[in-house]
């Protein structure tokens, strides 16, 4: 198994949202179109009850991308990672100061069993050796008839070409080993952990760059993240994919 690098999360500092030259620069232009696409299932699943009512958890939640957005809509947010700095700086970008951080493992959650209304697993389980692990604890502490959402990489040629390969050479600060390859989960894979965890998917879409966006050729040749870099929904899960799934006991 190639080996992957989750060090260097802890020495980013303002980078997660600062900065261009780093592969999480990337991260921060996804997580725009992520968020919003949570937003809107959320709606839709929890119509019937205000925002504050319903207890999410963000699992690595790394700089609060997620986190952070899901809190300013008043949604009671609860984020977990294991990287100190990480949490430092999340906890710093949360305007609502209402996010309970917390330094943990996803491996082993300090939560009851069935704590929270939707638990999140974004951009985590393709940095795990066994991902089984943190989908089990994901399940323990998602309510019945909860949610859990996730989002991943393919293990294919254009995931190994662009999120492998690509990132190492076009960007000049990026972590050697940022992804390795072989922690990638084919779709179906994932499907048949969260059937052995009694989790019904739910809905599931490609995610990737938008190829046909200028920002993208220029991101390339510049070896700088555009601002105007764009992430868009795919019919296609070659590359990246995301979506949810619900307990059902």
């Amino acid at each position: 198994m190639g080996k992957i690098n989750n060090d260097f999360y802890d020495t980013l500092n303002e980078l997660w949202y600062q900065g261009d030259s780093h592969p999480i620069s990337l991260l921060r232009q996804e997580s725009i179109l992520k968020n919003v696409w949570v937003s809107d299932i959320l709606v839709q699943l929890f119509s019937h009850i205000e925002n504050s009512q319903v207890k999410v958890l963000d699992l690595a939640c790394g700089g609060g991308f997620l986190s952070n957005h899901l809190s300013s809509e008043h949604y009671q947010v609860s984020a977990v990672d294991i990287s100190p700095n990480s949490l430092a700086i999340a906890k710093k970008y949360d305007e609502s100061k209402k996010v309970q951080y917390i330094e943990s493992s996803i491996e082993k959650l300090p939560f009851e069993n069935e704590s929270f209304d939707v638990v999140f697993l974004m951009d985590v389980l393709e940095h795990l050796d066994d991902p089984k692990i943190a989908l089990k604890e994901a399940a323990r502490v998602t309510k019945k008839n909860g949610f859990i959402f996730y989002h991943t990489f393919n293990r294919t040629f254009l995931a190994y070409l662009l999120a492998v390969k690509a990132l190492e050479v076009i960007l000049p600060n990026a972590p050697k080993n940022i992804h390795s390859y072989d922690h990638f989960i084919k779709p179906s894979e994932l499907f048949e952990y969260l059937g052995e965890l009694d989790l019904k998917n739910i809905e599931t879409s490609g995610l990737g760059p938008n190829f046909l966006n200028i920002a993208f050729w220029s991101s390339l040749f510049r070896r700088r993240v555009s601002k105007n870099f764009k992430f868009e929904l795919k019919k296609s899960f070659q590359l990246g994919y995301l979506g949810y799934a619900q307990k059902n006991n």
